[in-house]
């Protein structure tokens, strides 16, 4: 009896044995056939290096893109009005959609908010009456009054590049319960140059970040 069991298991063994064999060699030349999927580096993944280049508004962009580039915004300085000062030997640019120059005799550069019934770009006077500064004037002093912290406002200083001039830059801000018909917030910029002190007010607080690129533009023509 065993001898009769023995050819038997031993065909089932041998059946179980190819069927295995076949299913795995099936299952291999399956795996190879499939095609092979080829990825390539998407440009997201270009490592630029860490340099950066300050654009003609002032403000400060890193390398993009696949080519690793700098891209400035968009220039809106382009469009500006160009102001030049012989005699003092300095330029800049103002948006004149939102400023009016005034001329005034015996007066600096001067530039007021402009108001929505004016169209004219520049105000001749023969004074600018005034009690106060306008919003932005720039005049030249050989030893200015450095501004300071008092009783009415808090004075923060800091320093500053001008076309490749070392100036300071002085932000005053009314301190609370404070009287009287103050600023709140104006912005001082003392550039020494030539022997002298080109000192530029701001005072259009809601404008803040416009001042920081009318002066990006500011330029000495000798």
């Amino acid at each position: 009896m065993q001898r009769g069991f023995a050819p038997v298991i031993l065909v089932l063994v041998l059946a179980l044995l190819s069927v295995g064999l076949a299913y795995f060699y099936g299952v291999k030349q399956g795996k190879q056939s499939l095609p092979i999927a080829l990825v390539s580096p998407s440009p997201e993944s270009v490592v630029c290096t860490q340099d950066a280049l300050q654009c003609p508004d002032g403000s400060y962009v890193g390398r993009t893109g696949p080519n690793c580039e700098f891209v400035c915004p968009g220039n809106e300085t382009d469009k500006w009005k160009t102001y030049t000062d012989e005699v003092l030997g300095y330029s800049l640019k103002y948006p004149s959609d939102i400023l009016v120059r005034y001329v005034c005799e015996q007066e600096g550069f001067i530039l007021s908010r402009r108001s929505r019934v004016q169209t004219e770009d520049v105000v001749n006077m023969a004074s600018c009456a005034r009690d106060s500064k306008y919003d932005v004037e720039i005049t030249i002093s050989e030893k200015p009054v450095k501004p300071k912290s008092d009783e009415v406002y808090t004075v923060t200083e800091t320093e500053v590049g001008v076309d490749g001039v070392k100036a300071k830059r002085f932000t005053s801000v009314l301190k609370e319960g404070a009287l009287g018909p103050y600023e709140e917030r104006f912005i001082t910029v003392h550039i020494p140059k030539r022997g002298i002190v080109y000192q530029l007010h701001w005072g259009w607080d809601e404008k803040e970040e416009v001042f920081d690129r009318v002066l990006a533009t500011f330029k000495f023509t000798y």
